[in-house]
């Protein structure tokens, strides 16, 4: 159990390290296109 609530806590560190705002970029970025597209459909 000890081994698996050290594991999780690095996971939660790892999640709000530098690749969540690679990704956190990646969805904006998807969202800011479909909006575009949704935007010149209109």
């Amino acid at each position: 159990m000890e081994a698996s609530k050290t594991s999780s806590g690095t996971t939660l560190r790892n999640a709000f390290g530098p690749k969540s705002l690679i990704f956190t970029s990646l969805i904006l970025i998807s969202i800011t296109e479909s909006l575009r597209l949704l935007q010149q459909e209109l």
